[in-house]
This record gives C-alpha cells, structure tokens and sequence, in this order.
C-alpha cells in the first residue's frame, strides 16, 4: 500500500474520520487526535515500516505530509538495502 493510502485509510479505520475531510496539510491535532491516539498511529507507522521512529524524527510529524514523506523515505531506504 501506497504511503498516503496507508495513512488515510488509518486515520479513516480507527479514528472515525472521513476520507472527504483529510488533506495532506492537514495538522494531526486538527483531525481530532488526542496524545493516546497520535500514541497509537505512531506505533501502527511503525509496525507498516518495520522500524524504530526515532524520537527526534517523530517530533517532525506536525502535518499528514511529513508523515507520508517520511514514510516514503524509509521505504526509499528499505528499497536501496534489498
């Protein structure tokens, strides 16, 4: 699965929101996600990437496009190792 698509149907299959209403620039505070629920989609990010997310590269996560950049990233990466 695409990297947006994996985000957008995350955010539409546990979190209740409407695929209509996301859009990449997007803050993940404004989908409605409260701290336990930003908790919970980190660690589905990072069950996806197979990886760690390092702290210091979660704290970059304030829009859906740095999600899915950073996803598109580390599967670039994942790509060039194989």
């Amino acid at each position: 699965m695409e990297p947006r698509e994996f985000v957008y149907h995350l955010l539409c299959s546990h979190f209740s929101v409407q695929t209509s209403g996301i859009h990449q620039d997007m803050k993940l505070r404004d989908l409605g996600l409260d701290s336990f629920d930003i908790f919970f989609f980190v660690a589905e990010l990072e069950k996806e990437l197979q990886c760690k997310i390092p702290d210091p590269d979660l704290m970059t996560f304030e829009r859906l496009k740095d999600v899915i950049g950073y996803m598109e990233k580390q599967q670039g990466k994942a790509g060039e190792r194989a």
